[in-house]
């Protein structure tokens, strides 16, 4: 059998399995071709743009695998090869159609007309079988309105499961008495369990039956939702659900006397939006804790605040002692103004602005924004977007633009900061902070669809790191050589998990 012959065998079932996975609309246009000699088109078809890798099947696999391996370098070529025009890519998640920087307001500014977030978020994560949870409706309506309310009410209970979290977490090392931890493994379960205390309250958050089944159910999700599409292994969330529907019963007994939301399952339960049953309710819960652990709530991707959090520690350990201080002394007066508040958080200028450029310069994952063509796309060149198409933006050219960035290379953690003094913005205006999706940072995406939950990300986050350098010093193990390296599995970027930070506690 020749090569063109396996490619013509083999691509009817690469194009079924991808509508099986997907629910997507393929294209005519990339469709089984009539004769073999059309092969090498149809397998690269992308309305006339540019296409990374070679032709046919094999063409196609090689090139699913290297965005695996090496998504970084894919987009670089195209970048290089392509002058900043949008182009191609083939993965195991599908093909994704790259746009630049240019397309970045497109995307911001579109009323869901051109383009479809919801069910690109859903094929993401394939939710149907990993989540079991397709309509996200009544969850940001929750994030939208009663948590955004509600963050003043949650800063005690977050700071209090911190405290206690932290020194149970940072305890020392028996031979050595220091306090050496992988930090990104130990915040992974900080986090969850923190958030999880406004979740479903103290006393389930600091379960350890619950911790475990929740963590193993988030490992087990990232790993199918990254593994699904080539092994399809359906993930049904039935062990946690023991455990939560309990409680989840409870609150659905007491949501109807209740004055005032107690959780954030309480709010999701007198949300109009929400189906009120255990199961439904529980299974949303889960999702809570999913999204929660990877950046507090539904990001177009899974973006980790773990590792978010992980990452600036590590590069704060590496500022000079008088800028560190600094950003100390920042938190401590604000806090001696207005004690663990809402308002003293917004006055964490610094802290603020070092998850940002954190954000900006080693991010979260390579591509965002997640979204799927409603219609053919004219480019305006004799090129467009397929109907049924995902398209995704390149972080790269928006995160390092020089004509917005000064020095856009280097890593300042200050960088945000300095721009507010500049021009003298209070601390309630949301310019250059963390949490404002302005198109020129896409850790949370941009426009109408950018995370609902940001807010409340950007809330826990200051006050873990508050709390942290507050009662802690920062330094590297005496073998260590600066910052980790970054690493990265197939969208997604993440420091070494093997890499450890010494806390040394503050007189």
């Amino acid at each position: 059998m020749t090569y063109t012959q396996v490619n013509a065998s083999y691509y009817p079932l690469i194009v079924q399995y991808q509508r099986n996975l997907t629910n997507q609309v393929i294209p005519a246009e990339m469709e089984l071709p009539s004769s073999t000699a059309e092969l090498p088109q149809a397998t690269s078809y992308s309305g006339g743009l540019p296409c990374i890798g070679e032709p046919g099947i094999l063409g196609y696999l090689n090139s699913a695998i290297r965005c695996r391996a090496d998504m970084k370098g894919v987009l670089e070529e195209g970048r290089a090869r392509f002058n900043g025009r949008p182009f191609v890519i083939r993965t195991f998640s599908g093909i994704f159609f790259v746009l630049g920087n240019d397309f970045v307001e497109s995307i911001k500014n579109d009323p869901d007309k051109l383009f479809d977030q919801e069910n690109a978020f859903t094929q993401v994560l394939l939710q149907k079988y990993t989540l079991d949870v397709t309509d996200r409706s009544a969850l940001i309506n929750v994030l939208r309105t009663s948590v955004s309310r509600s963050i003043e009410s949650y800063i005690t209970p977050l700071l209090e499961e911190t405290q206690l979290s932290v020194s149970e977490a940072f305890k020392p090392n028996a031979g050595s008495g220091l306090i050496e931890i992988p930090i990104v493994h130990v915040l992974d379960a900080l986090i969850a369990r923190v958030t999880n205390r406004v979740i479903v309250g103290e006393k389930l958050c600091r379960s350890p039956e619950y911790q475990q089944v929740m963590s193993r159910f988030i490992r087990n999700m990232r790993k199918h939702a990254g593994y699904l599409r080539i092994t399809p292994p359906i993930l049904r969330p039935r062990e946690p659900l023991k455990g939560l529907r309990p409680y989840v019963k409870a609150c659905l007994d007491e949501a109807e006397s209740a004055r005032e939301d107690k959780s954030m399952v309480h709010a999701l339960i007198r949300n109009p939006a929400s189906v009120k049953t255990v199961e439904e309710i529980s299974k949303r819960v889960l999702f809570l804790n999913f999204a929660s652990t990877h950046t507090s709530l539904i990001l177009s991707m899974a973006c980790y605040s773990s590792v978010m959090l992980s990452r600036t520690l590590f590069e704060l350990a590496a500022l000079p002692k008088s800028e560190l201080d600094a950003i100390r002394n920042e938190v401590a007066q604000a806090i001696e103004e207005d004690g663990w508040t809402k308002k003293a958080v917004l006055k964490f200028r610094m802290i603020d602005s070092a998850l940002t450029e954190v954000g900006r310069v080693f991010g979260l994952a390579h591509v965002g924004s997640h979204r799927i063509a409603k219609d053919n796309i004219n480019l305006g060149d004799g090129t467009c977007i397929p109907v049924g198409s995902t398209v995704v933006i390149d972080h790269q050219p928006v995160h390092f633009d020089e004509q917005y960035y000064d020095d856009p290379e280097k890593c300042d953690l200050l960088r945000f900061s300095k721009l507010r003094d500049k021009e003298s913005r209070p601390p309630t205006d949301p310019k250059h902070t963390f949490a404002f999706a302005d198109g020129h940072a896409l850790v949370f995406s941009t426009g109408r669809h950018a995370c609902p939950g940001r807010f409340f990300a950007s809330t826990l986050l200051k006050i873990v790191i508050g709390h942290i350098l507050l009662n802690y010093d920062l330094s590297y193990p005496p073998e260590t050589k600066g910052s980790p390296r970054t690493l990265q599995f197939d969208r997604a970027v993440f420091p070494d998990p093997k890499a450890t930070l010494i806390f040394t506690k503050r007189q």
